[in-house]
């Protein structure tokens, strides 16, 4: 069965180990979860910055974000300007 995907431009934040506070736009790629017809129920596939980030490579950072009026919040690390898990 083909699951569906959809892209979300998500405005987010990345807060280092120094409290030093970093804007950043997320591409967040969504598709809903097994057995569920609601888009309320998704699972997020993919997360990465919209464009290469400012941010020093290095880590850990918090990442922070709101998707479908849910609040997240996740330890990442910024490796060559792009986001690796933590």
């Amino acid at each position: 069965m083909y699951q569906s995907q959809r892209p979300h431009l998500v405005q987010g934040t990345l807060l280092d180990q120094r409290k030093v506070l970093h804007d950043v736009e997320l591409v967040i790629v969504t598709k809903p979860k097994s057995g569920q017809r609601r888009m309320k129920e998704e699972a997020i596939s993919l997360i990465k910055l919209a464009r290469q980030s400012p941010v020093p490579d290095g880590g850990p950072y918090t990442l922070q974000y709101a998707l479908n009026g849910k609040e997240h919040k996740d330890r990442v690390h910024i490796q060559s300007g792009k986001l690796a898990v933590a």
